[in-house]
């Protein structure tokens, strides 16, 4: 229209931002945009918007919340049976993209929860102590993911501690898989059997959430500023497997693909982006004649994550990553002299088809956006 519209927050809607993680502006346009199109505001519309608050300071706010960046952490590296003195930033971290200073250059976040080694040190000994757990956890999976050109957020707690890739109550009903059903503080093993030796009291469930909290409120947050800056988000959930289904999983025993791509059976995110994604994947390693697969949706097709933040039609497009250990080290199985030892080489090789996959998928995104922004 050629008219121009400021929004300022008054300094006391800081309240609503300390407390809720709210701005108030943002609402404001929000409702704005509905009114001015009588109904909800396409992702188009959002193209030129600009950050109210700078993205960092609110990223800073949200570690200083609960106190979680407050007080350094004692915490075990399970893997590594090390002690360490850490941060709250350092036990759930946000990175900007490789080579970025800022966290909202990119319209894509990945998200690793499962790749955590690290136990707070007083609640150590309420997990078994045998190198039997480190099954559980999606071992060196970051790896894959770090040099990806994306926002990340990463969970540096064990799984089994702390699982991020599942609904703060729990879930129920035939539509969730079994797998997903536990709240992410009562973990259950590969054999389906809880693994707490013995259960938190209310007191200790509330400390431990909050670094539960603390991850999906990052990952809402980058999300939520990606798509206001650039209108539209990818967001890449990323993750390992066992070569082989083990425990409560429908596909036990049997061997799986090396790279599984969870698009909640194609609704995740927009189609010529499943298909940009998946058909990158497919073109990078068929070369290599390697015998590294890809397959979509089997056995996995999307945990909790995929299925919060995915919104294709409000322009938030999800994407769950899942590859196998044996892609790119050695498993619990092998030897014990190369147990857990990186294939350097084809770790290499995996991130970087997964890099060229990402950067198809969001030439694939841009061009979706365009046309919607074209049609509108």
């Amino acid at each position: 229209s050629g008219r121009v519209l400021e929004i300022n927050a008054f300094p006391g809607g800081e309240g609503l931002l300390k407390t809720h993680g709210v701005v108030l502006a943002e609402k404001v346009l929000d409702r704005l945009e509905n009114e001015r199109s009588g109904q909800a505001a396409s992702p188009g519309t959002l193209i030129h918007r600009r950050p109210v608050l700078d993205l960092d300071r609110r990223v800073d706010r949200m570690y200083r919340r609960d106190g979680v960046d407050v007080a350094p952490v004692d915490v075990v590296d399970v893997f590594a049976h090390e002690a360490h003195q850490l941060s709250g930033r350092a036990l759930v971290e946000v990175r900007p993209a490789p080579g970025s200073f800022a966290l909202d250059d990119t319209p894509v976040v990945v998200s690793v929860p499962h790749a955590g080694v690290l136990v707070p040190e007083r609640f150590v000994d309420r997990f078994p102590s045998d190198d039997a757990t480190l099954v559980e956890i999606d071992l060196l999976s970051h790896l894959l993911y770090e040099q990806l050109s994306a926002t990340q957020v990463v969970s540096r707690l064990t799984p089994y501690f702390l699982d991020m890739n599942r609904g703060r109550s729990g879930a129920e009903g035939a539509q969730v898989p079994r797998h997903l059903h536990n709240p992410p503080h009562e973990y259950y093993t590969v054999d389906d059997e809880p693994i707490l030796l013995r259960p938190y009291d209310e007191d200790e469930v509330d400390e431990v959430l909050r670094y539960y909290d603390l991850y999906h409120d990052l990952v809402d947050l980058l999300v939520d500023a990606a798509r206001r800056r650039h209108g539209w988000a990818l967001l890449i959930d990323g993750h390992s497997m066992t070569s082989v289904g083990l425990g409560r999983v429908h596909d036990e025993g049997e061997p799986r693909d090396n790279v599984v791509v969870g698009t909640l059976g194609g609704t995740s995110a927009d189609e010529a982006i499943i298909d940009a994604f998946l058909g990158a994947l497919e073109a990078g390693f068929a070369p290599l004649d390697l015998g590294i697969t890809v397959a979509e949706n089997v056995p996995y097709s999307g945990g909790f994550i995929t299925r919060k933040h995915h919104d294709p039609a409000d322009g938030v497009h999800a994407i769950q990553v899942e590859v196998t250990m044996d892609t790119y080290m050695y498993e619990a199985d092998t030897d014990p002299v190369r147990r857990y030892s990186l294939k350097q080489q084809r770790l290499d090789i995996v991130r970087s088809v997964l890099g060229d996959a990402t950067r198809v998928a969001v030439a694939a995104g841009e061009r979706t956006l365009r046309r919607g922004i074209t049609s509108s």
